[in-house]
């Protein structure tokens, strides 16, 4: 050995050392080294580079991703917890190093440690890990018929990829969709783990998923989970699904739980081909930290697959953690699960789950949205809360929730709109609607617009809406009855004739569209989507309660009417949500009494009930207009605020 090349290993063997001896800060950095090595960033770059030819960042990650293949092969710790230990702020980051590094994601790292011995990294990477299952095949027999099978599905579908080009498992292949739109849909992950409790799980991951795609603005269009929902047992084929939601690109896939083992198989098919182009597994174990990464994980890779930038402000944004405490993100997709099934029991349930989720994380954002929600969305139709009891605790939640994210858009937007449903309060509405707080809100509530006399500018914001995502059921009701109010009656109809076999298995939609058929006077299909409603879904909100009694009315139905109108005013004694009295105004309208449906239209006044802000475009009204009391409520109500 030359003395030049015994100066060059001493100098390697020194950086290694004061590397190893900084590995669990995460700010160790290129200048620190120089700093401690005693030279400049400069001298250290040359130096390093006519050594190895690597640049000091590259040999500083190199070091402690050799470190972290040790740890990980010991399997004593989590992946989170090496990938501190080894000075990386991120797990998610880490497992992304990893992976460019090594081939595949630490994860598997257990699993494959005899499969690896003796190779470089570089190695490592050039032989497809189908390829050293078959010269290796026989380190498997020690493994358990649960785990070969498993690993049996993930070699057959890394083959299968490998097979359509020279790729890694992660990088895209050559397909006409990849250069075309940016859209895509990710069906509900199938629940394989052979327990229907843990469905809650899989319609959490996939939520997960789909919120992390949505925050990459590079891709044009995100089909939002409750969209998703009605795909969830469809026996439709892939192109007629893409067709409907108007997307390029599926995933689909399935989770399975086992124990604390997590696995998640995907598949990412172009929707005019039916052709899949890109599959992947990933295995991780169930803790908070593991999870996200694998979320984070999984829509790095499917953006990367659609060939869309990501930036490093977005990917710190796919890999923040919602909640480090395992338990507490088990309670939040538990309630999530149950508030989608929108009924008083579940509700109920869901509320203590968010509180125990809150109790374990008080810094838990999601969970803080998800309890105000619950009784926001209950206090407006369900009939499971008092109106404004559900306000007066919703409201403070969505506060504590800007007191952790003071920036988070969607919890401003909520709190806007509770401030103008609860309290009637226009001054703040229509600033938060021209733009005035928070920049241009013009999306600020369809409905705002509708309900204080601008359908035209509904329509505008509706259609702009449904460009981003034509998926979104509500926005084709929205845009029926805005066009209702402009008095385009058979296009409001055509909508909906075009949209009702999408979505008819939607409470929402099915209340909206009854309603809006009501309004159209085409009393025959208001009939069918009413019978629909009685006939799926459980409860009885006041919403419901007014269309039976109208449709009762209308066919005669003596004895029926006095019962319905029963159920109405025992809701309104009992100061139930779901505007009581706003419809028996509205049924006592219909009937021509005048009187009663003002008298009733006080009572709702009285009640402060969120119906209100309907009064001054609600077509059953019309004829009260001529009445000085109904002004006089318009004008207590705050219309005139807002008089265009």
């Amino acid at each position: 050995m030359t003395k030049s090349a015994n100066r060059e290993e001493l100098f390697i063997l020194k950086l290694n050392q004061i590397i190893l001896n900084n590995l669990t800060n995460e700010q160790f950095s290129v200048e620190k080294l120089a700093e401690i090595y005693g030279i400049s960033r400069s001298q250290l770059h040359k130096k390093l580079k006519k050594a190895l030819g690597k640049s000091v960042s590259q040999f500083i990650r190199e070091i402690r991703l050799e470190e972290a293949m040790k740890m990980l092969k010991q399997d004593r710790l989590t992946v989170s917890e090496i990938a501190y230990q080894v000075g990386f702020s991120s797990p998610a980051y880490f497992n992304t190093c990893f992976k460019e590094t090594y081939g595949y994601p630490p994860g598997e790292v257990k699993f494959r440690k005899h499969l690896d011995k003796g190779l470089t990294p570089e190695k490592r990477r050039s032989v497809p890990f189908f390829s050293k299952f078959k010269k290796r095949k026989t380190v498997f027999l020690i493994v358990s018929v649960a785990l070969l099978i498993l690993f049996t599905l993930s070699f057959l579908t890394i083959n299968r990829t490998s097979s359509k080009g020279n790729s890694t498992l992660d990088e895209p292949l050559a397909t006409d969709s990849m250069s075309q739109e940016k859209t895509i849909a990710v069906l509900p992950l199938k629940n394989w783990s052979g327990d229907p409790e843990l469905e809650y799980i899989s319609d959490g991951m996939t939520d997960a998923i789909i919120i992390r795609l949505a925050k990459i603005e590079s891709i044009r269009k995100v089909v939002s989970f409750t969209s998703m929902l009605s795909y969830k047992n469809t026996d439709k084929s892939i192109s007629q699904i893409a067709q409907e939601l108007g997307v390029k690109n599926v995933l689909q896939g399935s989770f399975q739980l086992s124990g604390e083992d997590v696995s998640i198989k995907l598949q990412m098919i172009d929707a005019t081909s039916e052709n899949q182009f890109w599959e992947n597994e990933y295995n991780s174990i169930w803790n908070s930290d593991e999870i996200f990464v694998m979320q984070a994980e999984v829509a790095e890779n499917v953006a990367r697959n659609m060939q869309v930038e990501i930036t490093d402000q977005e990917i710190a944004v796919i890999q923040k953690f919602p909640t480090k405490n395992k338990e507490a993100y088990n309670l939040y997709l538990q309630a999530e699960y149950l508030k989608s099934k929108h009924d008083a029991y579940t509700y109920e349930n869901a509320i203590r789950l968010y509180e125990n989720a809150i109790a374990l994380d008080p810094k838990f954002l999601e969970a803080y949205v998800g309890l105000a929600n619950t009784f926001i969305y209950g206090g407006l139709f369900w009939g499971v809360f008092n109106e404004q009891e559900a306000w007066r605790k919703g409201k403070p939640l969505l506060q504590k929730a800007l007191a952790i994210d003071s920036m988070n858009i969607q919890v401003h937007e909520q709190l806007f709109a509770g401030s103008y449903y609860y309290d009637w309060n226009f001054d703040l509405s229509e600033a938060y609607y021209q733009g005035k707080l928070f920049g241009d809100r013009k999306n600020f509530g369809f409905y705002y617009a509708i309900n204080t006399g601008r359908p035209d500018e509904a329509l505008i914001a509706i259609e702009n809406s449904i460009d981003l995502d034509p998926s979104d059921r509500f926005l084709y009701v929205a845009k029926a009855e805005a066009l209702f109010f402009l008095g385009n009656m058979e296009e409001s109809s055509a909508i909906l004739e075009t949209y009702n076999s999408y979505f008819i298995d939607n409470f929402y939609y099915l209340i909206q569209t009854a309603r809006l058929y009501y309004n159209l006077g085409e009393h025959e299909k208001a009939k069918i989507h009413l019978q629909l409603i009685l006939d799926k879904f459980q409860g009885r909100p006041p919403i419901v309660l007014w269309l039976e009694v109208v449709y009762q009315e209308m066919d005669g139905n003596t004895a029926g009417v006095k019962e319905t109108l029963k159920l109405l005013h025992k809701k309104y004694e009992e100061k139930v949500s779901g505007s009581p009295a706003w419809f028996l105004a509205l049924y006592y309208a219909h009937i021509k009494d005048y009187d009663k449906a003002l008298l009733w239209l006080q009572n709702s006044y009285d009640h402060h009930e969120v119906e209100m802000v309907w009064l001054k475009e609600e077509p059953v009204l019309e004829f009260l207009r001529e009445d000085q009391r109904y002004w006089e409520l318009y004008k207590k109500v705050g219309f005139s605020k807002v008089d265009l």
